[in-house]
């Protein structure tokens, strides 16, 4: 009686008569299975139908668990519409005691009752979309952790970096012998390595700070272009690197100044990493139809196809010494979001051209 009772109050058979429950409970037998007994692996064949009387059954798919069943489940429901192999594993979880039920009952019940067909299909229907939304649920979550563990590998890092050489100039400055002249130049360091690690930190809070406000005003792009120009002036001396200028005049867009700025600023340090061994960078700003063009050339080693395409992915950081990943996809992020355009040309060991457009100011 316990098993009809069961039965009857299963999702599938709950719209059958009475009396073709008791033809599925008088055909059903019951299995019982220790704790960590398989009750079926994936791949392999399978005819039956089962439904947990007592326990529970992990399922497992490419031996990651993707769902725990316990009384009144159900699972192999597939098994009753197709010939194909199992789709993934069951375990028993704990001592498990299991109604089966063979694909010949069902075959039997449909013929007996044809709207049970209906019923099954509406079932099978239902299970296949709760199994997506759990399946895409799950796979977000890898992402979300996939995610999390990139940022905590790149922050460690390459934060290491600069902190290690603070601690070690610090230490320098701390000896009673030091020059004045060794002073001077172990501080410029510090300050140095301490501007890279707030960029960094910069980089990280907008990142994760998804869209921010905007302060959009009226802006000269020359003026904006000269005064990040200043910016990088003592680094392109010390790299042997030749900085070439073509500055239009009166080319004004609607940006925010300053996130701007910050954009233009991971492009250009890009370009400087490209060119190891000194070489030319060239800016140029310039009217083009209805919009404002900035243009960055470098002569370094360009880049490939496959870097290309990952270019403005996060955490993408290949042939890069330092940096968190972000910066290029935090520039383009800025940029889309003050209607801008940026695109980029480049081949390996020919060098690179960033080009950023924006609307003309109204």
């Amino acid at each position: 009686m316990e098993i009809n009772n069961i039965i009857a109050q299963t999702e599938i058979f709950s719209e059958l008569p009475p009396r073709l429950i008791g033809m599925v409970s008088k055909n059903a037998s019951l299995n019982v299975y220790k704790r960590g007994d398989f009750v079926f692996k994936e791949g392999e064949p399978g005819d039956s139908f089962y439904i947990i009387k007592e326990g529970t059954a992990i399922v497992k798919k490419s031996n990651n668990v993707i769902a725990t069943l316990k009384r009144g489940d159900f699972f192999g429901e597939m098994a009753l519409v197709e010939e194909h192999n199992r789709s993934a594993t069951i375990i028993a979880g704990d001592a498990l005691t299991l109604i089966e039920i063979h694909r010949n009952v069902f075959n039997k019940v449909i013929s007996k009752y044809p709207p049970f067909s209906l019923e099954m299909i509406k079932v099978l229907s239902k299970r296949i979309r709760e199994t997506d939304e759990r399946m895409i649920q799950e796979l977000l979550r890898q992402e979300r952790l996939t995610t999390l563990g990139k940022l905590a590998g790149t922050v460690i890092h390459d934060l290491k970096g600069p902190i290690g050489a603070v601690r070690g100039y610090l230490e320098l400055l701390a000896r009673e012998s030091i020059s004045n002249e060794d002073r001077i130049t172990f501080v410029s360091i510090i300050k140095k390595e301490v501007d890279r690690l707030l960029e960094m930190v910069q980089e990280l809070l907008e990142f994760s700070r998804g869209k921010a406000s905007y302060q959009i005003i009226k802006t000269d792009i020359s003026l904006l272009m000269e005064e990040i120009s200043v910016l990088f002036e003592k680094e392109l001396k010390d790299k042997n690197i030749t900085a070439g200028k073509q500055l239009g005049e009166n080319l004004y867009a609607d940006i925010d100044p300053q996130k701007t700025k910050r954009a233009i600023i991971n492009i250009v340090n890009n370009a400087i990493e490209a060119m190891e061994n000194g070489g030319v960078l060239t800016i140029i700003t310039e009217k083009i139809d209805e919009n404002i063009a900035i243009k960055i050339k470098d002569i370094g080693k360009g880049m490939d196809a496959e870097t290309l395409a990952h270019l403005f992915e996060p955490f993408f950081t290949k042939g890069k010494s330092k940096g968190t990943g972000l910066g290029a996809a935090i520039a383009k992020k800025i940029i889309e979001e003050e209607d801008g355009k940026i695109d980029v040309e480049s081949m390996p060991m020919e060098g690179t051209t960033f080009t950023i457009t924006f609307p003309v100011a109204k």
